[in-house]
């Protein structure tokens, strides 16, 4: 198992001086319940961070994510001597470093646009779905998107289905007779038109 060195003052004082070479949009944040790792942080990509770790005498450097930014992100490693000024060890750090992070950030970037376009398309199916429904029989969920329980009558869930398209499924409840026959003649015409549309 990986032993850590307690950092010291002069490790502190080395690691701020990094930071500052790294520029502007870089800078040290304590820990304060880790007293063997120091940490930089980017002002530009505010979710990234540096880790600086001391093991069997060289800093062992690592970089990753937030997991509440992107939790799917592994982490890049590289260790360097501490003997090297700030400087180099700021080249190294965007060299040998930051660049095994592109393609993640990228993947995090996309991800957070289509979660970003999920809860809004969600929100509005919510809000449009209460146009429709009382709402004091109505609640939303981690795992149901809108349910809808009255004491009588049809009671209905919609939950987000698990292909990723905007396709969403719902459960229906108390049907009539009429009611399977109009959702049936529904259904029937919806796929009438999607024959026709790629036919």
């Amino acid at each position: 198992m990986m032993q850590f060195e307690e950092l010291n003052t002069a490790h502190i004082a080395q690691i701020r001086a990094v930071a500052s070479e790294l520029g502007t949009d870089w800078y040290y944040h304590q820990i304060m319940s880790h007293d063997r790792c120091a940490r930089l942080r980017s002002r530009a990509e505010r979710h990234l961070w540096v880790n600086c770790m001391v093991s069997q005498g060289r800093y062992r450097l690592s970089a990753g994510l937030d997991r509440d930014y992107y939790d799917y992100a592994g982490q890049a490693l590289i260790t360097v001597a501490p003997d090297r000024s700030p400087a180099s060890i700021a080249g190294d750090i965007r060299r040998r470093l930051l660049p095994q992070l592109d393609v993640t950030l990228d993947k995090a970037r996309e991800y957070r646009a289509r979660m970003s376009a999920k809860k809004e398309r969600h929100g509005w199916l919510k809000n449009l779905l209460l146009r429709f429904c009382i709402p004091v029989y109505s609640r939303s969920g981690c795992r149901k998107l809108f349910e809808y329980s009255p004491p009588a009558g049809v009671r209905f869930a919609v939950t987000e289905s698990s292909h990723s398209g905007g396709e969403y499924d719902m459960t229906l409840e108390n049907l009539s007779l009429d009611d399977v026959v109009r959702i049936a003649a529904i259904a029937g015409q919806a796929q009438r038109r999607n024959t026709d549309e790629t036919s």
